[in-house]
């Protein structure tokens, strides 16, 4: 996907948050391009590859895109309640 392009997906019936939050981004990344080029370059990587159909994406060019991903699923595990620690203690040992 070209930077100059806007996504499509906002269009279709259905569309994620991934390719909402890009269609917002737009007008943002396109001033940060005009003093920042490589750094809107890959923001906009980023967001068009996670807003992209996952099936037809295929492996993300850029190691941030795996830290992004799992930052997310972080903060939706946090979230749903869970925590770094397990609710319960683990059974005391006999001995």
């Amino acid at each position: 996907m070209g930077e100059s392009v806007r996504p499509i997906a906002v269009g279709t019936a259905n569309p994620t948050h991934e390719a909402i939050g890009l269609e917002l981004m737009h007008p943002h990344l396109a001033r940060l391009r005009s003093f920042a080029p490589d750094q809107a370059r890959v923001l906009h990587y980023l967001f068009a590859y996670l807003a992209a159909d996952p099936r037809q994406r295929g492996y993300p060019e850029s190691l941030l895109v795996d830290v992004v991903r799992q930052l997310d699923q972080l903060s939706t595990a946090m979230d749903l309640g869970r925590g770094l620690m397990p609710a319960s203690s683990p059974p005391a040992q006999s001995g």
